[in-house]
């Protein structure tokens, strides 16, 4: 039997054929599409979450993060006391979400965790570590600097530094002051502050130091570096203990002021450094058009 078959219909469904749309399919984890042509899969790295809200539960990067697919960290997930060993047995409790600042894809994104062993530590701290309340994050944050919405701890030994994700992202963790930040006052017990003099108490120190104006200012002046005082030792014992308290406290007034500023300075040099790369971008832009 003869088949009824054109020409003009064998071209119709050929036509039919190769104007079909690509294929697209939803996994678990990444998108993926299939060439109709070649017949080969191509897949792509899911975009990271940005957003105003933190309170994400752990999903797609998280997920991620717990397989471990970078080749950077290999060696320290599996070396005892590294910080990757130690946060791959702590459990994943958000979704490193990012500013909305940052319009990075998944593969971008994925690129510049895998370029950098830190980069790696830090998105998998953002992942398991303490997240800070706004009036707790370090200062590099609050100025909304690092790639993460909120300011979260990096699991740490607590005789090294305490760093945020954020300013450890990159490799920046000289910029972090969480360690300043969150250092305990000094405690004093009961049985110190009864060994004390009241002359010496805080509290009353300004008072009695009014009190004692007119013997404080018969002494010699401060010391310097040409014109030290020697004749400390012949100072009464309770004027020369007030003396050290009275100093000792404005040295500490000016130690404070002095990280205070140190903390200003830190923080317009990095605005600074930032205007000038944005500044060198426009210029480039400038110069191309």
């Amino acid at each position: 039997m003869a088949l009824n078959t054109t020409k003009e219909s064998i071209d119709t469904s050929v036509e039919s054929a190769d104007s079909r749309p690509p294929v697209w399919t939803l996994g678990d984890t990444e998108t993926s599409d299939e060439d109709p042509t070649s017949r080969t899969k191509k897949r792509r790295i899911n975009d990271p979450s940005i957003g105003l809200d933190s309170g994400h539960a752990p999903g797609y990067w998280a997920r991620r993060i717990d397989t471990r697919p970078w080749s950077k960290g290999v060696h320290d997930y599996a070396t005892q006391g590294t910080l990757l060993n130690q946060m791959k047995q702590m459990q994943l409790t958000r979704e490193p979400v990012l500013r909305t600042s940052k319009t990075w894809d998944g593969d971008l994104f994925d690129g510049m965790i895998r370029s950098k062993k830190v980069n790696i530590e830090a998105i998998h701290a953002q992942a398991v570590g303490t997240e800070l309340d706004d009036g707790e994050c370090c200062s590099s944050c609050s100025l909304g600097h690092g790639p993460f919405l909120t300011c979260v701890k990096v699991p740490n030994a607590s005789d090294k530094p305490q760093v945020c994700a954020n300013c450890h992202f990159g490799g920046n963790g000289e910029r972090c002051d969480l360690n300043k930040l969150q250092q305990p006052e000094n405690i004093v017990t009961d049985e110190e502050e009864s060994g004390k003099s009241s002359m010496l108490n805080e509290s009353n120190l300004s008072t009695t130091v009014e009190t004692h104006k007119d013997a404080l200012d018969t002494q010699p002046p401060q010391a310097t570096a040409d014109s030290p005082i020697q004749t400390a030792q012949e100072l009464p014992e309770e004027l020369l203990s007030l003396m050290i308290a009275h100093y000792e406290l404005q040295v500490g007034s000016y130690d404070a002021n002095i990280d205070s500023l140190a903390k200003i300075l830190n923080n317009l040099k990095i605005q600074r450094d930032l205007t000038a790369r944005t500044l060198e971008v426009l210029k480039g832009a400038a110069a191309k058009g």
